[in-house]
């Protein structure tokens, strides 16, 4: 096997710049010296919030060559969130922005500050060692605060991002521009491929809407754009891709199924303006990416998942044609981490992922998803339970029923004197927007799988 990891990348191209922002620029040697001077540390886990994109881009990429695991995870300035996850995983160090947070008093002493970042080592975790086959955990629940968290080695990442690489044909030459949080696991996959080929990462916190976010693709000549299905409804609804993008190669779409009249869109514009556009299919288990097919004149249905990638294999399971659809592959995650005795343990090696998505197989070899078989709802690209969703209302004595329908959550409330408890919380904690959700006057008599 070969045994090159991103470390030998890095070197590889450490006079190259990997991240910009604004007139900041951080070359590969600048994230290899940061590493040896800070992470060189062997077996720790460092809890990584991520908040400013940069330095958190820039502190991932430092940790991903170290020998420590990162988990990275969304800031949420809560402080029973933020105690939860320190007290389930018990890090030697954690990484938060250096913002107050109210009542909430870090369990470790300072050992560097970035601009909007410090960095606390845990002094009564000092002790504790890790098995460093996990390198990253990512969580399982979009941001329900779930401390249920992926764990993934250094091999499912390195191999995920080479079969992206492959058919995406990322060279050192190419550049993305950050559209989605680094938390997310599809956000996350492009700033490996980027990191694994040299390629330059162009930092963003615009809305997509806003007309700076396209002057800055257009005057630094960005070569790729990644977006979620919502954001690209958006754009092809407003018209926003009616630009100069000269420079882009390729688009990518993840985290959701387009809808019909968005993929007429796309294909009508990229095959006017030369751009290739992927629809990718995935989950964070997988490191993330799956399958993937390139939209063309090829008539495919928008529940289209595509073909598997390099060194993955896709089937349904049963003998019938319709059935769970089940991957196996390199890219497979180790398992799931609820506390920091799951990170001690030795690690398991997965041979299949059995997605939770019902679908079948057509006679070119293309994968279809007819439904979810797991009450997961994948809104803006992170998925969010609705288990968890009733568990935490239930939590504050709120009886809520939550249904997936046309990939929208329906929320039954017994009393509706709770109604703006419950609307609150999805739209200051888990920052969904009043088309992503709705409530109903009765309860949905569907049965739960």
């Amino acid at each position: 096997m070969n045994n090159r990891n991103f470390i030998h990348y890095f070197k590889k191209n450490k006079n190259r710049i990997a991240i910009i922002s604004n007139k900041k620029k951080i070359t590969y040697l600048d994230i290899l010296n940061f590493k040896e001077k800070y992470f060189n540390c062997k077996k720790k886990v460092f809890l990584l919030f991520s908040y400013d994109y940069f330095e958190t881009i820039f502190l991932y990429s430092s940790l991903l060559v170290s020998e420590n695991i990162i988990i990275l995870i969304d800031f949420i300035n809560d402080k029973n969130y933020l105690q939860l996850i320190i007290k389930k995983y018990k890090p030697n160090y954690i990484i938060l922005p250096n913002k107050k947070i109210l009542n909430f008093k870090i369990p470790g002493k300072k050992i560097y500050s970035l601009k909007k970042t410090d960095i606390y080592e845990v002094v009564s975790n000092k002790k504790i060692s890790y098995n460093i086959t996990n390198k990253l955990l990512l969580s399982t629940s979009g941001t329900t605060g779930s401390p249920k968290m992926v764990k993934l080695s250094h091999e499912n990442l390195l191999s995920n991002a080479k079969s992206i690489c492959a058919y995406l044909k990322i060279t050192k030459n190419d550049s993305c521009i950050t559209t989605l949080s680094p938390s997310y696991s599809y956000g996350l996959s492009i700033i490996n491929t980027h990191l694994l080929k040299g390629g330059k990462i162009f930092i963003n916190q615009l809305n997509i809407t806003n007309h700076n976010f396209w002057r800055l693709i257009i005057s630094n000549k960005i070569s790729s754009i990644s977006l979620v299905p919502d954001q690209l409804e958006i754009l092809a609804k407003y018209s926003f891709f009616n630009k100069n993008l000269n420079s882009i190669k390729y688009m990518t779409s993840a985290g959701g199924k387009l809808k019909e009249n968005v993929i007429s869109f796309l294909k009508k514009y990229c095959e006017k303006k030369g751009i290739l556009f992927y629809v990718m299919y995935g989950q964070t288990e997988a490191s993330p990416r799956i399958s993937y097919y390139k939209l063309n004149k090829t008539n495919l249905r928008h529940n289209c998942i595509g073909k598997p990638i390099k060194k993955g294999k896709l089937m349904i399971s049963g003998k019938n044609k319709i059935g769970e659809i089940v991957y196996s592959g390199p890219n497979i995650f180790l398992g799931y981490a609820e506390d920091y005795l799951d990170l001690k343990k030795k690690a398991s090696i997965k041979k299949k992922l059995n997605t939770g998505d019902i679908g079948y197989k057509d006679q070119n070899g293309y994968f279809y998803v007819v439904e979810r078989k797991k009450r997961i709802a994948k809104i803006s690209g992170l998925r969010i339970s609705l288990d968890h969703l009733e568990e935490i209302f239930r939590n504050k004595k709120i009886m809520i029923n939550c249904y997936l329908v046309n990939d929208k959550i329906k929320i039954y409330i017994k009393n509706m004197k709770f109604k703006k408890n419950v609307k609150s919380y999805l739209m200051n904690k888990l920052h969904l927007n009043d088309n992503d959700f709705s409530f109903i006057s009765k309860q949905i008599n569907v049965r739960k799988k």
